[in-house]
């Protein structure tokens, strides 16, 4: 049973929130955030404002991501723009259509890169398109596994919506005082984004939902220590009940609940109970970032394994999409496997996957130790993701390839290693590609290569620290006498930039 067809229990409170906020988005930008803790049932009441919405003949975009899809670059944006008619990408401008259909994989990059600022106005005139056909909703459940590409745009398309009739639903995990997602609070007008604190069910609730998902009642006495044990958190008292009911009528009188010391552990026991093949299923679907039925199958968990694991309330099938029944099984399905094994379903999953950046994650997280083919086949997808203006992707992608570069091909580690530096760099991550700057300079020989890296530290340490911490890395790159005229060139626009402002212009001249 899929998770949409549930009853709600209890939440009256936040469907009126849930019609208000569709009310709002036909007259104009609004948004709601429904926020909790993992298992408080955010997403059932997602599930249920996308049906509503639907109802009311609304166009609907929807994305689910996941935490192992936070590293594919606009995974989320091709779910939300999977089922949009041609004819709102016919009124974009050719570089807008082009760069969007780049980062969507529905055309190969050429040698030029669009900018990133090309697909979030792609998107932005999507949105507009399709709102003056009628009211639009985009949401998305546990909007912090976003990947950050889509947010970014998103984010960008939001703050410039104006007048038209877009609604923002987004489900996201609350933990600490993190900043509201797409920073909603000020891209929307005041007054135009509601917020719905999900909080735990009251007793009467949890005994409805119990009943009515579990089959059996508890006895009362049970069923208050459940309710203090699992704080009416839905999911986790969803777990203990069915523990209570597996260890029989002594267990729903024991004054003690079957509640091992965490919760992860609990999840733990209901995997273990799987039989063989349908664990393994789980473990391949665990193992891959967008499990499809074809996929599992294809990587060694048959129709019959995985349809076992859906009898067994551990993943749900939305089509031919499957998806745990929440993260924590999938995790666990994950770290419960022996490193050994794990190395080698990723080896399996490489085999049976297209996408050469996601093929590249499995072959190095199937690797333990250096391999000149993986580590070109990191490359390859490093490359694609930097096409792609996915810098933070391809920055993880030239590490992993710089790490299994054989110790003969130290050259070639060293330009894996910069690759991934000046990505992290263009992704805001400054600190990460310093760090590895530095490195790579410690490790370089005297000459050409130690300049080359000295120069990308230079640029990186003038911006991060001053210009004067520039001006004395470009003069230790300068000192390499490197003879190499490009980046002599570069090293003395890089000084010359620097001087100008700790010394003066007739200083910088000389360099320039």
């Amino acid at each position: 049973m899929s998770a949409g067809t549930h009853t709600i229990v209890g939440r009256g409170a936040e469907l009126r929130l849930v019609e208000e906020f569709l009310d709002a988005a036909g007259s104009g930008p609004a948004g709601l955030l429904l926020e909790g803790e993992v298992g408080i049932g955010k997403t059932a009441l997602w599930q249920r404002a996308v049906a509503a919405a639907g109802s009311r003949s609304y166009r609907v975009l929807t994305c689910r991501p996941a935490a192992a899809e936070a590293q594919l670059a606009y995974a989320a944006l091709g779910d939300l723009l999977e089922a949009v008619p041609e004819a709102a990408l016919a009124e974009l401008p050719g570089p807008q259509r082009r760069a969007l259909e780049v980062a969507l994989l529905r055309a190969e990059p050429g040698e030029r890169q669009p900018l990133p600022r090309a697909v979030a106005l792609g998107l932005l005139g999507v949105l507009r398109a399709l709102a003056r056909g009628g009211p639009v909703l985009v949401a998305a459940d546990d909007v912090q596994c976003l990947d950050h590409p889509t947010a970014s745009a998103l984010a960008f398309a939001v703050r410039r919506l104006e007048d038209e009739r877009v609604g923002l639903l987004l489900a996201w995990r609350l933990e600490g005082a993190a900043a509201v997602p797409l920073d909603l609070e000020r891209a929307l007008p005041e007054g135009r984004l509601r917020r719905a604190r999900i909080e735990g069910l009251n007793l009467e609730e949890l005994d409805r939902l119990l009943g009515a998902r579990l089959g059996a009642p508890l006895p009362r006495r049970t069923l208050n220590r459940l309710h203090r044990t699992s704080g009416g958190n839905p999911f986790f008292a969803l777990e203990i009940g069915r523990a209570v009911l597996q260890r029989g009528e002594e267990g729903g009188l024991a004054d003690d609940l079957p509640v091992p010391a965490s919760l992860q552990e609990l999840v733990g026991d209901r995997l273990a109970r799987l039989a063989g093949p349908a664990r393994e299923a789980v473990g391949v679907a665990a193992a891959l970032s967008r499990p499809t039925v074809a996929l599992v199958e294809a990587a060694g968990g048959g129709a019959e394994a995985l349809a076992a694991a859906v009898a067994a309330g551990i993943v749900e099938l939305d089509g031919e999409r499957v998806r745990f029944a929440h993260p924590l099984l999938a995790s666990l399905a994950h770290a419960r496997l022996p490193a050994e094994e794990q190395r080698r379903l990723h080896a399996r999953l490489a085999g049976v996957l297209d996408d050469p950046e996601e093929r590249g994650r499995h072959l190095a997280l199937a690797a333990d130790r250096p391999d000149a083919a993986v580590a070109a086949a990191l490359d390859e997808a490093a490359r694609r993701a930097r096409a792609r203006f996915a810098p933070d992707a391809a920055a993880e992608l030239w590490e992993q390839a710089r790490r299994l570069s054989p110790a003969g091909d130290r050259e070639q580690a060293r330009c894996r290693g910069i690759e991934a530096a000046e990505r992290h760099f263009e992704a805001g991550e400054v600190e990460r590609a310093r760090a590895l700057l530095e490195e790579i300079v410690a490790e370089s020989p005297p000459g050409r290569e130690r300049a080359y890296a000295l120069a990308r530290l230079g640029w990186v340490r003038a911006h991060r620290e001053s210009f004067g911490a520039g001006a004395e890395v470009f003069a230790a790159a300068l000192a390499e006498h490197a003879d190499d005229a490009a980046l002599r060139v570069e090293v003395e626009l890089g000084l010359a930039w620097c001087t100008h402002a700790t010394a003066s212009i007739p200083a910088a001249e000389a360099h320039a």
